[in-house]
């Protein structure tokens, strides 16, 4: 039973399956949090072995947005993966509250709108 289960259980295409991970980017919408979490996901299908933390690292480096790249490179030897999902999170925490003030009725005035975004 053992060889039939080991036969047709399906094989993991290794290179496809980092390349699927490669090509993996944030979504607009999607916290640096739920990005690393598909990027986990997606590193189950195959083996990354000890060096998981810094590709996830680098790949969210390399498909985050450019102010957070920015924000990330400026850390240099010091940024881990641990220290990325932190700063992501003081980004987007900060992020929060100044779209709330731009959707504001107040903001939405043509005049107002174009000195604010000056």
């Amino acid at each position: 039973m053992r060889t039939l289960d080991a036969h047709f259980s399906p094989k993991l295409n290794n290179p496809y399956e980092r390349h699927v991970f490669r090509q993996m980017k944030q979504e607009s919408k999607e916290t640096v949090d739920q990005f690393v979490s598909r990027l986990r996901r997606q590193a189950e299908n195959f083996e990354f072995g000890e060096q998981l933390e810094e590709n996830v690292r680098d790949q969210v480096i390399d498909k985050s947005s450019s102010l957070f790249r920015r924000k990330l490179l400026e850390k240099g030897k010091t940024l881990t993966l641990t220290v990325a999902q932190d700063l992501g999170r003081t980004m987007e925490t900060v992020a929060i509250p100044s779209n709330k003030v731009h959707q504001h009725r107040l903001f939405r005035m043509p005049a107002l709108l174009a000195w604010v975004q000056y």
